[in-house]
């Protein structure tokens, strides 16, 4: 008999619909953000992070400067 118990993780996880919950870091040197982690099978994922915006995003038309 073995003492070994077997965990596996949530179909739903399998087919990729994660649900993921924002955690704060842990990590002292990253004090105050947070990322993304499944409550189900642990899986950890980083909130998108956006760039500067470039100045087209700002439309046609608009002086800069």
């Amino acid at each position: 008999m073995s003492d070994v118990i077997e965990h596996s993780a949530d179909w739903r996880c399998h087919v990729g619909r994660h649900h993921f919950l924002a955690v704060v870091d842990d990590n002292p040197e990253m004090r105050g953000q947070s990322y993304l982690e499944c409550s189900r099978c642990g899986k950890k994922k980083d909130p998108p992070s956006y760039g500067p915006m470039p100045p087209s995003a700002l439309g046609p038309g608009i002086a800069m400067g």
